[in-house]
């Protein structure tokens, strides 16, 4: 997929450049850099926009090339949810590990200053 600036993002897109920095700052539209300069990937403005845009702009020739666009943005898309699942299950697992910790220290803690068994 091309690289888009935002400016030319929300021309071909004909999105508002600060729609696409509140979408950018929400975390609804992902953003990458290179050499300090913002680029959106148009599979990221399709996925959210749409195709929309200047039909001119297109380079969409026949409805077969249409559906294996979308079909690559899907692609795509889905990888980009998978890379997101596997952050949020590492995220996920840290958060158990550090409250089995938290209750392990906890019991230490407690038997610590139990008052000694009756027999």
């Amino acid at each position: 997929m091309a690289k888009l600036t935002i400016t030319k993002a929300a021309k071909q897109f004909s999105v508002g450049r600060s729609t696409l920095y509140r979408a950018i700052h929400s975390g609804r539209l992902t953003v990458h850099r290179e050499n300090g300069v913002k680029y959106i990937d148009s599979s990221e403005m399709v996925r959210v926009y749409g195709t929309g845009g200047n039909p001119a702009d297109t380079t969409w020739t026949s409805d077969d090339t249409a559906l294996e666009q979308q079909l690559e943005v899907e692609k795509l898309h889905h990888k980009y949810l998978r890379s997101e699942n596997a952050l949020l299950k590492s995220e996920l697992e840290k958060k158990d590990t550090i409250i089995s910790n938290q209750r392990d220290m906890l019991t230490s803690f407690f038997k610590r200053i139990a008052p000694p068994k009756r027999k």
